[in-house]
């Protein structure tokens, strides 16, 4: 019964990673669209999150022994980025990037 629990973790996870991969995609467009400056650091850290999310999703899904540590590292950079969507308005990657700071900290231990 545990096992399940994990693989549903698991799965839930993986899900959320690739949710926000997207959502913070669209968060990029979305600013470069707007014809506005947007500052550079803000738009790497929302290009990383979102690279982050995709690579932790693949990682799970392999279910390779470094999982822990790469879910530890998007769960840091994921936080980071609630702040930047925060800043910046976009109420959707805000919340996918707090989802996922939550799941990759459950996945990270």
């Amino acid at each position: 019964m545990a096992e399940t629990a994990t693989i549903d973790t698991t799965r839930a996870c993986i899900d959320q990673c690739l949710r926000n991969y997207e959502t913070c995609l669209e968060g990029v467009r979305t600013c470069t669209s707007r014809g506005k400056p947007i500052d550079p650091q803000d738009l790497q850290m929302m290009l990383t999150c979102a690279e982050m999310c995709r690579a932790c999703a693949a990682i799970m899904l392999i279910g390779a022994p470094v999982q822990g540590i790469v879910c530890r590292a998007c769960r840091d950079i994921c936080r980071q980025c609630v702040a930047v969507c925060g800043r910046l308005g976009l109420d959707a990657c805000r919340e996918n990037c707090r989802i996922c700071t939550d799941c990759c900290n459950a996945m990270a231990t």
